[in-house]
């Protein structure tokens, strides 16, 4: 398995066989593919807010909805092979994050896709807004234009993880750990590779069933942050 996504109670898991499957209550069920074409080195894959599942690829970028999953082929931007973030937002906007550029558009328009000159690691849609992990900071995306944020120590860094917990904001800047913000209060917690024992990059974050602990994966392994504590600790016993 390469990589496991959830949302609503329902999963998805990508094999090193390139096969897609599908669970829920229980049950496993492979996904087919309605075509013959290989979909090669897999990037990562995401399930937008219509349920849809996005796989992108080194051979391009892939919808799997109700229908057996397609190979979206609108627009060349879809073809190229360096596609890393793919994010279609709750009024139908598609971002999509390559090596080279951050390009946002829709899917069923003949509008112009805009481009900008940021690479995209991820993105996150939070209550105070969607944001855009960069490589120059976090960028905000506001009706069709992107704009950067004030948040602390991010601005012009590359951020390679991003994550909304319920009520905190964590991000991590590439090499230089975590930072932990409050969007009501404006309280700033950072933890950085100085402290002792502590992971210089972070690149997953998930939170427990019941919200109560977040859980980081890490260069150096894996983090819990306990809400009701306020503590970081690192998990040595699987």
């Amino acid at each position: 398995v390469l990589t496991v996504c959830e949302r609503r109670n329902v999963g998805y898991f990508f094999t090193k066989s390139q096969k897609l499957y599908r669970f829920e209550n229980g049950s496993v069920q492979r996904v087919v593919q309605n075509y013959s074409g290989k979909i090669y080195s897999f990037d990562g894959i995401s399930i937008d807010q219509n349920n849809d599942l996005w796989i992108n690829s080194s051979y391009g970028l892939f919808k799997v909805s109700i229908e057996p999953f397609t190979r979206v082929e609108l627009n060349p931007i879809y073809e190229d092979h360096s596609i890393s973030v793919v994010h279609r937002t709750k009024t139908g906007q598609i971002i999509i994050g390559t090596n080279e550029a951050l390009k946002i558009g829709t899917l069923y328009s003949d509008m112009p896709i805009q481009v900008y000159n940021y690479k995209a690691y991820q993105v996150a849609e939070t209550p105070k807004g969607l944001f855009i992990a960069t490589d120059k900071g976090i960028m905000e995306l506001k009706g069709n234009s992107i704009v950067a944020t004030s948040f602390p120590f991010q601005s012009g860094k590359s951020i390679s993880l991003m994550h909304w917990d319920g009520e905190s904001f964590w991000y991590s800047l590439r090499g230089e750990g975590l930072v932990r913000y409050n969007f009501t209060t404006k309280e700033t917690k950072q933890f950085k590779p100085r402290d002792v024992s502590f992971a210089s990059h972070f690149y997953t974050a998930q939170n427990n069933f019941d919200q109560s602990v977040v859980y980081f994966g890490s260069n150096d392994g894996i983090y819990a942050y306990d809400k009701k504590k306020g503590k970081m600790s690192f998990l040595k016993v699987f």
